[in-house]
Formats: C-alpha cells, sequence, structure tokens
C-alpha cells in the first residue's frame, strides 16, 4: 500500500471515528436530559419553585380574566398543547368546567402532578402571556417583552432544540418522548 492511500484510509477512519463520537455525545445529553427530567418528576417536592411560579401565573391570570379566558378560547393550539394526546403532562377534559378555569384549577393544586405545572407554565408563557395587557401584577413597569425574550434565549437557546439524533429503537422511548413533548413546547416560543 502506497503513503498516499494509507493517508486515504487513516482520514477515512478518523472521519467516522469523529463521527461515533458527535453521535455518541448527542446520545449522551439527550439521555441526561431525560433522566434529568424523571428525577425531576419523580421528587416533587423538590421542586417548589414550580408552585411558585404556578402562583404568579394564577395572579397574572385572575388579574387579566375576561381577557385570559378569550385568548384561551380563541388560540386553538392552547387546547391542543394543554389536552393533546403526544403531550407529556396534558389534562384531562372535566365536564362543566372551561379551560381557562380548569387551568386556574390545576395550579392553585399544589398537589396537582408537577407534569402538569410545567406544560401550563410552558403553555402559559409561550401562548397566552403575550397577549395579556397587565404584564405584571407587582407594577414594576419594566418592559416584559424584552425581559421575557432574553430569558427564553438564555434559559432555552435554540440548539438545545435542534434534531439530537434520537431515534425510534431508543430503550426508554417512552422517557423520550416525555422530554420531546415539552422541547416541541419550548421551541415554538
Amino acid at each position: 500500500m502506497k503513503n498516499s492511500e494509507k493517508h486515504s484510509t487513516a482520514l477515512e477512519i478518523k472521519g467516522l471515528f469523529d463521527q461515533v463520537l458527535i453521535e455518541m455525545h448527542i446520545e449522551f445529553n439527550a439521555y441526561c436530559q431525560s433522566r434529568l427530567a424523571i428525577k425531576i418528576t419523580e421528587n416533587t417536592k423538590k421542586a417548589q419553585s414550580v408552585h411558585k411560579i404556578a402562583m404568579q401565573i394564577k395572579k397574572l391570570l385572575e388579574a387579566n380574566s375576561e381577557e385570559a379566558q378569550a385568548v384561551i378560547e380563541s388560540i386553538a393550539e392552547i387546547k391542543a398543547d394543554l389536552y393533546g394526546e403526544n403531550m407529556y403532562g396534558r389534562l384531562t377534559r372535566l365536564k362543566g368546567v372551561d379551560v381557562y378555569h380548569q387551568i386556574l384549577q390545576t395550579i392553585s393544586n399544589p398537589q396537582s402532578d408537577i407534569e402538569q405545572h410545567l406544560l401550563l407554565q410552558s403553555v402559559f408563557i409561550h401562548r397566552i402571556y403575550d397577549k395579556l395587557s397587565k404584564k405584571d401584577v407587582d407594577h414594576t413597569h419594566v418592559d416584559h417583552q424584552l425581559m421575557k425574550q432574553n430569558l427564553v434565549e438564555k434559559l432555552f437557546p435554540r440548539h438545545l432544540f435542534d434534531d439530537r439524533g434520537r431515534s425510534q429503537s431508543s430503550n426508554n422511548l417512552n422517557d423520550t418522548r416525555k422530554v420531546d413533548s415539552l422541547k416541541r413546547l419550548y421551541s415554538q416560543g
């Protein structure tokens, strides 16, 4: 074998090796994110911040009651996100209770599933908040659009939601689907 052929073969092997390392890195990140989501949902008592955020959302919804109800009824994606079969933490439709009041009931109850709280918080920030005229109940008069945009960019950078190479042959597909449904919500913001 000539030196140029050896060099070409070595480059091909290095390229394959680099590709495997990249794939392993992607799979490892996806695995860690899935495990973290599972651990959070298993240890709901440690997620007191979720309840604190829920109470702030409740205050904002109540301060904008009529407007919030109109927004929720007019945007079909809100109901699709809250009740969709593929959404982790989805709500069960309650007879005789409109969506707005079901949201209030769920976020007011600290015993509600943390998955439901997380879904409601995501739907609120991505679908409802920007449409409300009263952006705070503390009257701080800050630029809420800019603040939200900065927080979303910082907490949920787009690269986190790129295709991470997950396959349907995952050993724990159910865990992957749970995280993927949350990922879809956050990437829409």
